[in-house]
């Protein structure tokens, strides 16, 4: 009995450890692609503010 006690706390753990892992990665991911929204969210407003840019005949461009 005391065998399958320290097997069944052994797949807790691993269990738990396992569940970490994949809520770290979870985050990671949900980082990247908030940061991947962020990046074309700011290529529209430059976008925007070149075609606003040319329709009032004039264009800055910055280097």
């Amino acid at each position: 009995m005391e065998n399958l006690t320290i097997a069944a706390a052994s797949a807790i753990q691993q269990n738990k450890i396992g569940n970490e892992v994949a809520l770290a990665v979870a985050s990671k991911v949900m980082q990247s692609q908030k940061d991947a929204g962020q990046a074309a969210a700011n290529l529209v407003q430059q976008a925007a503010n070149i075609s606003s840019q040319l329709a009032r005949g004039e264009i800055d461009v910055e280097l």
